[in-house]
């Protein structure tokens, strides 16, 4: 695998709490983010097949970001989860970082991680 990148634009969506239905059971209302999230970055770059192995995920955030870093890592996250990879679980480093700036985006980098053994 080689390094796959992205860019979405627009303000950076960061992973909400989620909520309980008044029948039970709860719901997760940042769904339309990341349907949203993962069709934009369909667009510009689709595997054929989610990647095996560990992994890097990169995340640049820029714009006015309200909130934790980890909120906006998670969205990314799981937004990919099943398309660029099988499971989060493979994400073994995960950096995010939070930059002000007056043209928001999303920057995501995903490459493999090579994994040390001893």
């Amino acid at each position: 695998m080689k390094q796959i990148s992205f860019t979405i634009p627009g303000e950076p969506r960061l992973q909400k709490r989620h909520r309980d239905r008044k029948g039970g059971g709860k719901f997760d209302p940042s769904d339309k983010d990341k349907e949203s999230f993962l069709a934009q970055a369909m667009a510009q770059c689709r595997p054929d097949e989610p990647t095996k192995g560990s992994l890097h995920l990169f995340v640049l955030c820029y714009g006015k970001l309200p909130g934790d870093w980890d909120n906006y890592g998670k969205l990314v996250s799981d937004a990919l989860a099943g398309i660029y990879y099988a499971n989060d679980k493979q994400i073994r480093l995960a950096t995010v970082s939070l930059c002000y700036s007056k043209n928001p985006r999303t920057e995501v980098y995903l490459s493999p991680l090579e994994e040390v053994r001893e």
